[in-house]
């Protein structure tokens, strides 16, 4: 908050009162949050967008799950051990 004053004697009553105000409002907190919305359409673009998220962190969590596999396959049928043993048809 800014407060303007007075330096002159005919405004000193509203100075004392602006100098009140001023230290009374000096005392508030503020606690700020986010005014979160309870329209329907958009919590259900937020929760649509959510659930995309979360298939796509599964499919590339499957997909490395399926490469890692597909490694040790080939470390096995190469007859190496640990899962960076295989290192191509030339290794």
């Amino acid at each position: 908050m800014i407060a303007n004053i007075w330096g002159e004697a005919a405004h000193l009553d509203e100075t004392m009162s602006t100098l009140r105000f001023a230290a009374r409002v000096r005392t508030l907190t503020s606690d700020l949050r986010l005014a979160e919305s309870s329209d329907d359409a958009m919590l259900l673009r937020r929760y649509e967008r959510q659930i995309r998220e979360l298939k796509q962190e599964l499919s590339m969590r499957d997909a490395l799950r399926c490469a890692a596999r597909a490694v040790r396959v080939l470390c096995a049928l190469c007859g190496r051990v640990g899962p960076l043993a295989w290192r191509g048809p030339r290794g």
